[in-house]
């Protein structure tokens, strides 16, 4: 149970246990009440932006997100955005979806007693459990009472103390992972003869691809949700994850009827590259690409069955060529194909993922591909 009798002042705090929740940021600031309070809803509401811009993210200990429910659901209350996360929906389903309250997070507590200790104030994601429960810090606000800070001071002194702690974690979390961090952009330059160098490039960053991924999937940057506020309205709507069929037409079009039946559109050596593999649930091992030189040619020519140019030929070496980048740009073409239409977390069992050094592969079961 919360134990918040310590907290003297609002640059105190203590830990709150959830469940059912996955994985935050440590840099995210939630807001949370047990009761809905007028007064500070008003003052996020009409200054969110503003503390978004000039407390958290300017803030000098380290860049922080504001995470303001009632505006998160507010955003996804568009259907489009509601239609992007959760693609299985139908329209009649997706108006269900659009009715929430402020106090949505008390839901997910550990201890339901904990509730009537958590009065207007933050959590910051600390740490997860083995058992997949999560703890937060949780810092109030002091309200309604005389000689106090203003809630922009209040909010800029419970920063501090809170970063004052993150940078204790990072420092135990360098120590024991030897530094490393995820999410870094490597380039890695291999010798030209290098029959690894596809595969060695497939997780790591290229300058091209990069360009590539950010002119393909800019109309879908709205469309996605992140850290904590994501995660939040995922488990708020109860709603169980959905795949659908894959249908390729006689004519070689791609649809999944039970997104709404979208096709999913590629331009041809692209498509071609993703039915080879397709056609391979064990998966093609970069390297041995050339193996597979002469299906992908035959895939290509039923794409296109008036011929093959020279350049046409040239292309499908080259993607077969695993000393070159030529099959990790389709890869990323492939991706896009996918997200720019449904979240990542469903796509990614659409498109090729694998681990550097093993086969990549197409993860969904082939139980749900149809050929017409």
């Amino acid at each position: 149970m919360l134990d918040n009798t310590n907290i003297r002042y609002r640059t105190d705090s203590c830990l709150v246990e959830f469940k059912g929740l996955e994985s935050g940021s440590f840099t995210d600031a939630i807001y949370i009440e047990n009761e809905f309070d007028p007064r500070l809803n008003r003052y996020f509401k009409w200054y969110r932006r503003y503390l978004q811009k000039y407390v958290f993210h300017t803030y000098k200990g380290g860049y922080t997100d504001l995470i303001y429910i009632p505006h998160e659901l507010k955003k996804l209350k568009r259907k489009k955005q509601l239609r992007y996360r959760f693609p299985f929906l139908k329209d009649d389903e997706l108006k269900q979806l659009r009715h929430f309250g402020t106090e949505i997070m008390l839901q997910f507590l550990v201890d339901p007693d904990d509730a009537r200790m958590l009065k207007p104030g933050f959590l910051f994601y600390r740490d997860k459990k083995p058992n997949g429960i999560l703890i937060y810090e949780y810092y109030p606000l002091i309200l309604y009472k005389s000689k106090v800070p203003s809630l922009k001071e209040q909010i800029k002194e419970i920063l501090e103390a809170h970063h004052e702690k993150l940078d204790h974690i990072r420092h135990e979390y360098d120590f024991i992972h030897g530094g490393e961090r995820y999410g870094k952009g490597l380039f890695c330059t291999v010798s030209p003869k290098d029959e690894n160098a596809a595969d060695r490039k497939f997780h790591e960053f290229d300058h091209k691809i990069a360009e590539l991924m950010a002119r393909l999937e800019k109309d879908v940057r709205e469309l996605q949700q992140y850290g904590v506020s994501m995660s939040l309205l995922e488990k708020i709507i109860h709603q169980e994850d959905k795949l659908s069929r894959l249908v390729i037409t006689k004519d070689n079009r791609i649809f999944l009827p039970d997104y709404n039946n979208v096709e999913i559109k590629m331009e041809p050596l692209v498509k071609a590259v993703y039915l080879l593999f397709l056609k391979h649930p064990e998966g093609i091992v970069f390297k041995h690409l050339p193996d597979y030189r002469e299906e992908l040619t035959n895939i290509y020519k039923d794409l296109r069955p008036w011929g093959l140019s020279e350049k046409t030929l040239q292309s499908i070496e080259d993607v077969t060529n695993p000393i070159l980048n030529s099959i990790n740009e389709k890869c990323a073409r492939i991706r896009s194909a996918f997200v720019r239409h449904f979240d990542d977390h469903l796509a990614n069992n659409y498109y090729i993922t694998g681990d550097r050094g093993k086969e990549k592969k197409i993860a969904l079961t082939r139980n749900l591909v149809e050929w017409e």
